[in-house]
């Protein structure tokens, strides 16, 4: 009769499942989620500056230079969409520190074009503002509202990252303590089953005369027997040497 041959254990699905509901994980989906909802209205908002952008250069073209805004909202466009369908194809490939590298450059360059927008409008040397009707002037305004919105949920999505990553490095810290400190209990546990099979040293019983040291020389002396002494002797040789006639 052929004996079953041993199979090797798949992975637990129940573990697994246990894995993947961690507070760990919960901690960082909740994050991922609360993320995507800044990303897609800073993505509205990109859409709209841009837009906007596009249609004021078009309309009156010395009203507005489109360097401003236009290359901004591009760049919040595609990073924004870039790393919304990531996250919805649950491929977390771009890292926190490039979050923080783009969010910094976005909300900076954001605030810095609203505010010389703001300053354009209220003063302008040209009065090329105060020449257009009111509908472009309003358009105008809008747009520095859309930026600045942008600017401070970029500004938003900024410090989330800055405080996750923080996050991060103390569960890293805390996840590689647990893992030394379950090292070491493993270490004492693999100790004290040896010790368990180790004989220990006989203790004499206190009741009991301690027993003198034997001495085996002073034995040997009494029974009138010499010390042992190593006698060297030649080896014989196999043949013995033969005197010829």
């Amino acid at each position: 009769m052929d004996k079953p041959s041993p199979t090797t254990p798949g992975p637990d699905p129940q573990q697994n499942e246990n894995w993947m509901d961690s507070p760990l994980i919960q901690l960082q989906r909740q994050w991922m989620a609360t993320n995507s909802k800044y990303q897609l209205a800073a993505l509205a908002f990109a859409v709209l500056t841009a837009a906007i952008t596009i249609a004021l250069w078009a309309g009156i073209p010395k009203l507005l230079d489109p360097a401003l805004t236009l290359p901004l909202g591009v760049v919040s466009i595609i990073w924004n969409a870039t790393d919304l369908i990531l996250v919805r194809m649950r491929e977390d490939k771009i890292k926190l520190k490039w979050h923080i590298a783009a969010y910094c450059i976005l909300w900076f360059g954001g605030f810095t074009s609203a505010g010389y927008q703001s300053y354009t409008i209220i003063k302008d040397p040209n009065s090329v503002v105060q020449g257009t009707s009111s509908s472009w002037r309003a358009v105008l305004n809008f747009l520095c509202a859309t930026t600045a919105i942008m600017s401070l949920l970029h500004f938003i999505l900024f410090i989330r990252a800055c405080l996750e990553t923080d996050r991060r490095k103390k569960d890293l810290r805390v996840r590689d303590l647990m893992i030394a400190l379950s090292d070491r209990q493993e270490q004492q546990r693999m100790q004290s089953s040896w010790s368990a099979f180790t004989p220990s040293p006989v203790t004499p019983h206190p009741g009991l005369p301690d027993l003198p040291e034997f001495d085996d020389k002073a034995a040997l002396a009494e029974l009138g027997v010499a010390e042992p002494q190593e006698i060297y002797t030649e080896p014989k040789p196999r043949m013995q040497p033969v005197e010829l006639p």
